[in-house]
């Protein structure tokens, strides 16, 4: 579905000179306008945080950089323009118009649109004092849209100019935990949804899972980390004995997040940036998943299925998926369709583990 405040910009874009140096910030609110933005017909460049994002850029042709908001690899006064539908997470937003100031020309301008809940005005109000420039925000239904140009005189910001975007490059200790008697670290950083707790879904996985493994058949010598976010649930399972462990993420922070822990715990992880298990080939013992269904996205559609129908693929026959959704989610009836068997394995009564078996 098309997002309204990516309209206006793709509208801009058609507009735009054909010889300017362009760059379109991508998150998950681009997903549905790819093939309009291609349409343009623009040589524009694009940083993408998404995996799903980048793959779909990509198959069409289109220059897209796969990272955590990464502006290292464009240079410094370079852009005539930058394109961007403001993200969810406010230290995100303050790290992209941070780097927008060291990568716009003089002159050059951001792009932006949002909706007011969305704290479009307070980002316009912050960004406006930062490059310095002329700006303008019209109200267009419920989406603000408007653009700030960097100042022809201001080569450089005041410290307290910047906006504040909690050290969004820096990964940093946010807890210490013990499973069984291993010891765990646990980095994290800003873009990793949940980034600076432990989620309480997961933990009530974790709690209840050896009782589940050990109903089971046998015990699984593999393990996939579906959505693994900064990598709990394989950080948890350090004392168990797995042949083969993998864990996946469609967001990059999450990604690098990840690779870092598993590696400050000495653990032997395979981590791969993907789109709901979508490009893996092989097959586990053991899939675990707390998946972003409560995080704003539709019950309803198609990603709920694109996670079922990946864990059936990538589950051994046999195998078992373990998941955690929230109470009002009705994982089950869709399950159903695709599993031998379904089962409500706990219920702590704001989240339920559904058992799953191929």
């Amino acid at each position: 579905m098309s997002d309204f405040a990516n309209q206006w910009l793709i509208e801009q874009l058609r507009q735009a000179p054909r010889n300017t140096t362009q760059l379109w910030l991508a998150d998950e609110n681009t997903l549905g306008d790819i093939e309009l933005i291609a349409a343009c017909g623009h040589q524009l460049r694009f940083i993408s945080n998404r995996c799903d994002v980048d793959a779909g850029l990509r198959a069409l042709n289109l220059d897209c950089t796969f990272n955590d908001f990464d502006f290292a690899g464009i240079e410094n006064n370079s852009l005539d323009c930058v394109y961007y539908r403001v993200s969810k997470e406010k230290p995100v937003v303050h790290h992209i118009a941070n780097q927008c100031f060291e990568k716009l020309k003089a002159g050059g301008k951001l792009l932006i649109s949002g909706q007011k809940n969305e704290g479009i005005k307070t980002y316009f109000s912050k960004i406006k004092n930062l490059l310095g420039g002329d700006a303008k925000l019209e109200k267009n239904g419920l989406i603000y849209t408007g653009f700030v140009s960097k100042s022809e005189t201001r080569e450089q910001a005041r410290e307290e100019q910047y906006l504040d975007a909690q050290q969004y490059t820096t990964l940093r200790p946010i807890a210490e935990t013990v499973s069984g008697e291993q010891s765990i670290a646990i980095h994290s950083k800003p873009g990793v949804f949940g980034w600076n707790k432990i989620d309480q879904g997961s933990q009530f996985l974790w709690a209840e899972l050896p009782e589940i493994l050990a109903n089971l058949n046998r015990p699984p010598k593999s393990l996939l980390d579906l959505g693994c976010g900064y990598g709990y649930l394989s950080l948890m399972s350090k004392g168990y004995e797995f042949d083969k462990h993998w864990a996946t993420d469609n967001n990059a922070a999450a990604v690098r997040a990840a690779s870092h822990n598993f590696e400050l715990n000495d653990m032997d992880v395979t981590v791969l940036a993907d789109d709901c298990g979508t490009s893996i080939g092989e097959k586990f013992d053991l899939i675990l998943c707390n998946p972003p269904f409560h995080q704003g996205f539709s019950i309803d559609g198609d990603l709920t299925t694109k996670f079922l129908r990946n864990t059936h693929a990538r589950l051994n026959p046999g195998g078992t998926a373990v998941f955690v959704v929230n109470q009002f989610i009705p994982l089950e009836r869709k399950a159903q369709k695709l599993f031998k068997q379904v089962k409500l394995a706990a219920d702590n009564g704001s989240f339920k583990l559904i058992r799953l078996t191929r």
